[in-house]
Order: structure tokens, then sequence, then C-alpha cells
């Protein structure tokens, strides 16, 4: 049965063989997107900071009151959507390419899970925006910085979830390529089951 085991294993291993021999081809052009992808929109992301910088940084000189605080709250906002932006560029731009269905099919749907999850916070920030407006109308002291902040939040908030959402559609399509691309594999080879087979 030991012998057998082992027969099947390595049956098993050159099928595995043999299909990762056909992958690269297609498997890499397709997460050479899926990274082109997210390159690109860590490129909108840091423009969208870059435009806030320059316009609500000369604003601050220019306005009050509550414009006042829509430019501070930009400029705050927009020093972390910079960092993101520069991190994530970062990070896609050193990631190989050359990595299998499998593991792309897992960095594609976690990038999706990302995204989702930051278009719920976006609904949050814009939620957030929309009460302090409302706590505006009830207060003296703070009123211009409430409604400038509110203004802000809902102005932010409304691009990242536009652009969270749009991402992921994108990304979306790319893991549709990939689940295409993985219906050729009939079974998983994981270190578990060559030792069950093994142990026969």
């Amino acid at each position: 049965m030991k012998r057998i085991g082992f027969f099947l294993s390595v049956f098993l291993a050159t099928l595995h063989f043999i299909y990762a021999q056909d992958e690269p081809a297609n498997i890499e052009s397709i997460n050479q997107q899926r990274l082109n992808l997210q390159s690109r929109g860590m490129i909108v992301l840091g423009s969208w900071a870059a435009l806030n910088f320059a316009y609500s940084g000369y604003q601050l000189t220019q306005t009050e009151g509550k414009q006042y605080y829509f430019n501070q709250m930009n400029v705050f906002w927009n020093l972390v959507n910079a960092g993101i932006a520069t991190t994530g560029f970062i990070s896609a731009s050193n990631s190989p390419a050359d990595i299998s269905v499998l593991e792309t099919l897992n960095e594609t749907q976690k990038f999706s899970s990302i995204l989702l999850l930051n278009a719920g916070l976006d609904l949050a920030y814009i939620s957030a925006g929309f009460y302090l407006k409302e706590r505006a109308k009830n207060v003296q002291k703070q009123k211009d910085r409430f409604t400038g902040y509110g203004n802000s939040l809902i102005l932010q908030g409304g691009f990242l979830f536009v652009f969270d959402l749009a991402v992921y559609f994108l990304n979306n399509d790319l893991a549709n390529k990939i689940l295409q691309k993985s219906e050729n594999i009939q079974l998983a080879i994981s270190p578990v089951s060559f030792k069950a087979i093994i142990n026969l």
C-alpha cells in the first residue's frame, strides 16, 4: 500500500508540474494587470491628494470661517491619502508577477475585501459629515468648524467611495479571468494530501 501511495503521489506531482509549466504565460500577464491596476489606483489617489494640497493649501491663506475649516480638513485628510498612495504604489511596484494561479486569486480576493471594507468606511465618513453639518445648526461657538469639517468629510468620503467601488469592479473583472484560468485545476495538492497518500 505504501508503494501504491508513493506512485500516486509521484503521479499527482507530475500533473501539478505539467500544469505549472503551462501556467506562467497567461497567469503572469493577468497578475501583472492586477499589479498595474493597484499601481494606477494609487496614482489616482495620490493625484487627488496633490490636487487637494495645491487648491486647499492655497485657499487656507485666502478664506476664513467655514471655508477655512473646509480647506483645513481637506489638507489634513489628504496627508493620510498621500501616505496610503505612496505605500500602496511601492508595494504594488515591488510585488512579483510570477506567482501561481491560486496565489494570484488569493491576492485578488484579499484586495477586493479591503476595497469593500474601505467603501463601508467611506459611507461612515459621509454620514459623519452630515452629522457635523446637522450639529452645526445647534451650536454657535463651533458652527463654522462643524460646517466646514462636515462639508470636507462629505466631499472626501464621496470621492473615496466612488474610487473604491470603481477599483473593486475592475479588480473583480481580473478575478473572473483568474477563475476561468483555474477551472483547469482538477485538484489541489498540499503537503497534508501528500502525507495522507504516502501513509496509505
